[in-house]
Formats: structure tokens, sequence, C-alpha cells
């Protein structure tokens, strides 16, 4: 079954919208938020150097998942791409070369899953359904 662009769209709009809004709120966070954080002292519990990347976990979450999936499908996928951003922390913290380790990413990566479980998981059918 060949679908036209036009239906993907259709079909996949509030996807969309959501990944280029969570986009934009990235955007913001790293340009703009994240320096006026860093010549103002003041606490926001690690939202300037962490928040980004629980958005881009979920943006690859929306932009990988498909909207007819089952929940143990979603629930999977949402646990691989969690363990494959944690997996890429932790190793940073062995080799300097990956990145910069920061333990609130690792809590902010957890806070990413819970916010897709909560929102796109949960509400998921259970069962496999051929009528989708």
């Amino acid at each position: 079954m060949i679908v036209s662009l036009y239906d993907m769209v259709k079909n996949n709009i509030y996807r969309i919208f959501s990944i280029i809004f969570l986009f934009i709120i990235s955007y913001v966070l790293v340009n703009f938020y994240r320096p006026f954080k860093a010549s103002n002292t003041f606490n926001d519990f690690g939202i300037a150097d962490s928040g980004s990347g629980m958005i881009s976990l979920i943006i690859v979450y929306l932009a990988v998942s498909k909207t007819k999936s089952t929940y143990t499908e979603s629930k999977n996928l949402a646990i691989v791409i969690f363990l494959l951003y944690f997996i890429q922390e932790v190793l940073s913290y062995f080799f300097k070369s990956i990145g910069t380790y920061d333990f609130k990413d690792i809590v902010y990566y957890v806070l990413g899953f819970i916010i897709i479980y909560y929102f796109d998981v949960k509400g998921r059918k259970k069962y496999e359904d051929l009528n989708i």
C-alpha cells in the first residue's frame, strides 16, 4: 500500500507540530536561556544544562514511534531510546571523547521517559488489534 506524503502529514499532524514545538523550546533553552542562566547566579535545578537532553529524548521518540502501535511496542521503543541515552551518558563518564558526564542528564532522561510513558505509552491499546 502506497501512502502519499499528504496522507502521511494529515495523519501525523499532531506529532509534527509537537516535534516542531519541542524543537523550538530546546533551541530557546540552549541559545537564550542557558547563556542567561550562566550570566546570572540562580538555581534552576539543571534545566539550562540538561533540559534540552530531556526534550531531545521526547523528540526522538515522537519521530521514531508509529501512531498505531500497541502498548507493548511503544513501551519497548521508549525503553530502548531511554537506554541508548543512558548508556551514552554512562560511557561519557569513562571516555571523555564521547561527551561530558553529568548526573543531572540521567535524572532528566528518566523524567523524559516518564513524560513519554504517561502522555503516550499509557494510552495505547494493551493487546494487538488487527483492525487498527
